[in-house]
């Protein structure tokens, strides 16, 4: 039972908690919607930072 708890623990703790995902490119349409700073351009999220407005 030891070695299947120990086991257990170096496989949790070897998993990465810490995941960042980058949401440039991802799709979205209004119901799938960009997170904040980022805006969806041809259904697809692009980082809002940056973009200047020149219309």
């Amino acid at each position: 039972m030891s070695r299947r708890l120990a086991l257990a623990t170096l496989l949790f703790t070897a998993c990465n908690m810490g995941v960042a995902v980058d949401p440039e490119g991802h799709r979205c349409n209004e119901l799938d919607p960009c997170p904040q700073g980022y805006a969806c351009v041809s259904f697809s999220c692009r980082s809002a930072a940056g973009r200047s407005s020149t219309a």
